[in-house]
């Protein structure tokens, strides 16, 4: 087991034909081995990995466990379970320093991610964590 960063669409079900909904302490699996970039649920064990290919604001923490293939910034795993959700827009805000909340903060946060050269891995988890106690 492995525990990772996911980021959530904003109607918060999988996405790719599977169209459960998404909730807390609830084990999704899938039947196939899990194949980086084509099958299984995806998740980035860094937080910055998981920034570079974010959806939305809403992030998860996910346990990932059965079979897991890792690629260079993310993992596929065939089962998943959400511990938190939260909406990370604050966090996302001040990562990319700006001061107050932003609507879709998660690009402003990627595109400084970017300019940065994805440093700062601590900042982002610390602030990730404070949104994430607040939820």
């Amino acid at each position: 087991m492995i525990y990772a960063w996911k980021s959530l669409p904003y109607f918060m079900h999988f996405g790719y034909g599977d169209n459960r909904p998404i909730e807390i302490g609830t084990i999704y699996e899938v039947g196939y081995p899990a194949i980086v970039c084509d099958w299984g649920f995806h998740a980035s064990i860094k937080a910055i990995d998981m920034l570079t290919w974010a959806q939305s604001d809403i992030v998860a923490r996910v346990k990932c466990s059965g079979h897991i293939d890792f690629g260079a910034d993310k993992l596929a795993c065939t089962k998943i379970q959400c511990t938190h959700i939260f909406n990370a827009g604050a966090a996302f805000s001040k990562y990319a320093n700006f001061e107050t909340y932003l609507p879709f903060a998660f690009r402003e946060a990627k595109a400084y991610a970017y300019r940065n050269h994805l440093r700062d891995e601590d900042r982002l988890v610390r602030l990730l964590r404070k949104d994430m106690r607040c939820s």
